[in-house]
């Protein structure tokens, strides 16, 4: 199954009203939706079949309460969960943001060093108080990290707990959009997680605020080269200063060190706290010192980095909150035009909620599923053309030897005729197999044969030759078949479809025909209020392909609840 696709004026569990589609997986659909108050918030309904898991909706439990516990001013925590009636999805309602995330606060360019050094400190306040009462996110990345206006920036993190629902049901949509912020240990099989998968994630997330670009050179184009970012994330690494300029945005060659820690693949190796990571940055600053010289492509000796506090004091200090402010309230804040220093994100649209969390320790989630499984780009196989250009060579010689022969006959008798084409036919090998010219029929006939003449023997190998290479050419025909593309037309009974997969990758413009190559696919349509249909396709060479799916509409009755799942208890 997958998560139920609703339409704007749907409600879900009887109270909220769907306004607008945020986000779509699998696993989760992310809707803006209405409170009876009028109140905008942030639902996210999740696949039914997650609801007979009592572990995962244990664990989810856990986390959303957990996080909860946190300050206001630090998460935007879980509001309301439950199930869904009409779908039987359990879903969760949190506060939708009226400040940008970082991506949006990045949109026009990286942000100033003084405003990194802020979120910096913001994300160590979030996640070591997180920590320290054993709750880790393990899917932090810019769209759930939300910057409050200056002169604080004060930071607030989402989705705590959502990554469970990732490991959960893992699938190529997911580390599509999540994995350029994943550790390496993130993708191992059974590898233990705990706060230095945080720690990695926020130095990713921190370079991506000081260049406004993922880090890793995979993930610089769209999609994202896969295969390659696994080699990237478990190879060697290049100083952030030296990776910044590849972007032409100079970053302080001092944080170098840090960072290098911050990114090892050995979470041994990593520092122990995000708080180390914002000291560094309040301290060196995020900037180049005017003395520096540019940096080349080469990658020098990173200095080693020396904390200016002790990690446990610069902790312990962090989560006294001294200086921080609290975020405006989405109640009663509106939207300002801008932070100085930083790009301009013009007006600060809601964050779509997606991404996820961890539980605490002890949860059936406390260790990584590993990578799922993605298509490695295929293989083109080399054709060997030789073969028909040799045979076609062939032809063409042996045609213009026979065409000459043709031209310099002369006219002669029959009975010269006949003899100068026997003894031609005997002179060649190649027409001892061709029966000699029947010159008795031509004698009685009276007919003179040199008008018509028999097949020569260059003539004979011509004809062989290029019947040779017209049989060569249906396979070189097939070999460029094998990248062409067919109108494919998929509809929805009743229609339109609101959603459509193709291999896994969402139809993002469906008022548009689509353009299959040959070969097999996987589609997967939707529509709201309906169930949706997976089905395999072959789309045929030279063949327009039109498959019509019949939509069967949602029950409307919930499967039975059980006890203590996602925040309802039994009375």
């Amino acid at each position: 199954m997958t998560a139920p696709l609703l339409s704007p004026g749907q409600v879900i569990a009887g109270k909220y009203s769907v306004r607008a589609q945020l986000a779509l997986s699998q696993a989760v659909a992310t809707y803006v939706a209405q409170d009876a108050q009028g109140r905008e918030l942030v639902v996210k309904l999740y696949d039914p079949a997650l609801a007979q898991r009592a572990d995962l909706m244990g664990a989810l439990e856990r986390a959303t309460s957990a996080a909860r516990q946190l300050p206001a001013d630090v998460v935007v925590p879980v509001l309301d969960s439950g199930y869904d009636q009409a779908t039987g999805a359990p879903f969760s309602a949190c506060e939708r943001m009226t400040v940008p995330s970082l991506t949006q606060l990045c949109a026009q360019g990286p942000v100033a060093a003084d405003v990194a050094a802020a979120i910096a400190t913001g994300l160590a306040r979030c996640l070591d108080l997180a920590h320290n009462r054993g709750l880790f996110h393990h899917a932090l990345k810019p769209n759930n990290v939300f910057i409050g206006p200056p002169p604080t920036y004060a930071v607030r993190i989402a989705d705590f707990g959502a990554a469970i629902v990732r490991n959960a049901q893992p699938s190529h949509e997911s580390y599509v959009v999540g994995a350029a912020w994943w550790a390496p240990e993130q993708i191992q099989p059974g590898a233990p997680l705990d706060a230095t998968a945080d720690v990695f994630a926020a130095a990713l997330v921190l370079f991506y605020a000081l260049t406004a670009r993922p880090y890793w050179l995979a993930f610089q184009q769209s999609p994202p080269d896969l295969p390659a970012w696994q080699r990237e994330l478990l190879g060697p690494r290049a100083p952030i200063s030296h990776r910044s300029m590849e972007f032409r945005v100079p970053v302080n060659g001092g944080l170098d060190g840090i960072f290098a820690r911050a990114l090892a693949i050995n979470p041994a190796e990593r520092p122990r706290s995000v708080g180390e990571l914002a000291a560094a940055l309040g301290t060196l600053g995020a900037a180049p010192k005017a003395s520096e010289s540019a940096k080349t492509m080469a990658f020098g000796e990173i200095a080693p980095y020396n904390p200016p506090q002790n990690p446990a004091a610069a902790a312990q200090a962090l989560a006294a909150g001294s200086g921080f402010q609290a975020a405006p309230s989405a109640a009663g804040a509106a939207p300002a035009p801008g932070y100085p220093n930083a790009p301009r994100a013009g007006a600060y649209a809601a964050a779509q909620a997606e991404g996820g969390g961890q539980p605490p320790p002890g949860a059936v989630e406390a260790s990584a599923t590993g990578l799922p499984p993605f298509p490695l780009p295929a293989k083109k196989e080399k054709k060997n053309f030789l073969p028909i250009l040799i045979g076609v060579g062939i032809a063409v010689v042996a045609g213009g030897v026979g065409l000459a022969l043709l031209l310099t006959r002369t006219p002669s008798a029959d009975g010269q005729t006949a003899s100068t084409a026997t003894s031609t036919a005997a002179a060649s090998p190649a027409a001892t197999s061709t029966p000699p010219p029947d010159t008795a029929s031509g004698t009685s006939t009276g007919e003179a044969t040199s008008s018509e003449p028999a097949p020569s023997a260059s003539e004979s190998a011509s004809a062989s030759a290029s019947a040779s290479a017209s049989a060569d050419e249906p396979d070189a025909g097939a070999d460029a078949g094998d990248e062409e593309k067919l109108l494919t037309k998929l509809v929805c009974v009743p229609g339109p479809c609101d959603v459509v997969f193709v291999d896994g990758a969402q139809i993002k413009d469906l008022s548009k025909d689509l353009e299959l190559t040959v070969g097999k696919h996987k589609i997967r349509v939707a529509k709201g209020g309906y169930l949706p249909q997976e089905d395999n396709i072959t789309i045929e060479p030279s063949t327009p392909f039109e498959k019509e799916y019949k939509l069967v509409q949602a029950p409307a009755q919930p499967p039975q609840k059980k006890c203590g799942q996602f925040l309802k208890r039994c009375n």
